[in-house]
């Protein structure tokens, strides 16, 4: 028997841990979502998003700033950034941001939680395409479904909110392995 189509999957594994549960029915959305956040996180620390977050905040707490002056700015640091796809998406939500008038934190608040909630939902179609490929489009349908459930669960704000240091993190772990017989999935 396979180990399931999760293994062979080309993402890091970090992800390959949030289809594994996506992929097993025995885990509930909201463990999908718990295993969304670390994933998330990683990913953050990983393209040192912290740094662009500042840079972010130091165009955005300008005083009497000019709405062009900071969009020049951060079009600048989109370009200084390219190459980089998480970082890119963070610069341009702070520009939308911008451009609806947001100043200061929600500034960055805004943009690192769009931002996760658009990297989270990139990872979605590679990993529906390879369970298309690996069992059928039934299968790969409901991992989807599975997916995009545990991201609706999953708290962008909050989750911001820790990894730009505004609020203490919360004490992640890994959710708790199923293994008895009356531990199954929810009825």
């Amino acid at each position: 028997m396979s180990d399931g189509p999760y293994r062979s999957l080309n993402l890091p594994s970090h992800w390959k841990k949030v289809a594994k549960y996506a992929e097993n029915d025995a885990f509930s959305e909201q463990q999908i979502c718990e295993a969304v956040v670390p994933a998330l996180a990683r990913d953050w620390r990983q393209g040192e998003l912290a740094q662009i977050a500042a840079a972010i905040a130091d165009i955005a707490d300008q005083t009497q700033p000019g709405l062009f002056e900071q969009l020049d700015r951060l079009e600048a640091l989109a370009q200084a950034t390219a190459g980089n796809g998480f970082r890119q998406i963070l610069v341009h939500c702070a520009m939308q941001h911008v451009d609806a008038g947001a100043s200061g934190d929600a500034v960055v608040e805004g943009a690192a939680a769009d931002a996760l909630a658009i990297w989270a939902s990139r990872h979605t179609r590679p990993i529906e395409e390879h369970y298309q490929r690996e069992w059928d489009a039934t299968r790969a349908g409901n991992v989807r479904a599975r997916i995009e459930g545990g991201f609706a669960a999953t708290r962008y704000d909050g989750l911001a909110r820790q990894l730009l240091g505004k609020d203490a993190p919360a004490g992640q772990r890994a959710p708790r392995k199923q293994d008895g017989l009356g531990e199954g999935p929810p009825l």
